[in-house]
This record gives C-alpha cells, sequence and structure tokens, in this order.
C-alpha cells in the first residue's frame, strides 16, 4: 500500500447497536491493531461489526488475513466500478469469505460488471455459503444496505 492511502481516516460508526467500519485506503495492519484493541476491550477475540465497507475497494493489499481474522463480520460491502485500478481483487473478497467467522455472509457490490459477476455464480454462492447483493439496474453504482434489517452478527452463530 502507498503512503498517501496510510494517511486515510477510518472509523467505526455505531447507531442503535449497529456497527459499521468505513475502512478507507488504511492499511490493514494499522486497521487490524485498532481493532484487535477494541475487542479486547470488550472481552471478544474479535471486534463485532455488522457490515465492513472494504478498504481501498477491495484491493488485496488492504485486505489481509489478520485484517478479517481480528473481525467478527459478516457482510463486506466493495463500491468500486473497477475502472481504474481492477478492483475488487477477487484474493480480497475470497480472504473475507475464508478467514471470517462462521456462518453465512454477504457480499454488497455497487456496480454488477465482470470483476464482480463471477462472484453470483450459484454453486459458488452454495460451496461457500454466502449471498450476492447488487444494484438494481436502473441504478448502476448505488446500493442500499439497511442494517437494522441485517440478521445481528451478535446472533449468527460462531
Amino acid at each position: 500500500p502507498e503512503a498517501p492511502n496510510g494517511s486515510s481516516i477510518a472509523f467505526v460508526a455505531e447507531w442503535q447497536g449497529r456497527r459499521v467500519l468505513l475502512a478507507g485506503d488504511a492499511h490493514p495492519e494499522v486497521l487490524e491493531e485498532g481493532l484487535i484493541r477494541l475487542a479486547r476491550g470488550e472481552g471478544a477475540d474479535r471486534y463485532r461489526v455488522d457490515l465492513l465497507k472494504a478498504a481501498h475497494h477491495g484491493s488485496q493489499r488492504n485486505t489481509s488475513r489478520a485484517l478479517i481474522e481480528a473481525l467478527e463480520c459478516r457482510n463486506l460491502a466493495i463500491s468500486t466500478n473497477g475502472n481504474l485500478h481492477g478492483h475488487p481483487d477477487p484474493e480480497a473478497i475470497a480472504r473475507f469469505l475464508h478467514f471470517g467467522p462462521k456462518g453465512r455472509k454477504s457480499l454488497w457490490f455497487n456496480y454488477r460488471n465482470a470483476r464482480t459477476e463471477p462472484w453470483s455464480d450459484d454453486t459458488t454462492t452454495t460451496r461457500y455459503d454466502y449471498a450476492v447483493h447488487f444494484p438494481i439496474e436502473e441504478a448502476p453504482g448505488v446500493i442500499e444496505i439497511d442494517l437494522l434489517a441485517l440478521q445481528p452478527s451478535s446472533a449468527c452463530a460462531i
């Protein structure tokens, strides 16, 4: 990751018991360190968030195994059309699905395109137990995620 990205602001927003980690372009080791500290403060191994907005548009360099293992999260949002840097990287998504907590996960994409469409393959979603969400055709680039309607991460089997 480049130095300017490391100066990015990342934060957890919490409202009505729901948490979102807005990772910006932060370096994964910086996020991981903070998440571990927050989890320990709550007496947990992983820090619970209901939604992770992927760092750097789902870049593999900003989504490490250790970062995903520091989170209790089953929803990953990726915001990019992929035109400039070819994000999201398949490695970043695979890390979320494989190293995240046990239980059904969801991927939220704000574009349906050649970079995101393969993740909606029925065989793959069934094998790895996840759902894929895309914007409606009339609003590419826009996806609405109702945090209060999501099953709370703490209520899922771990």
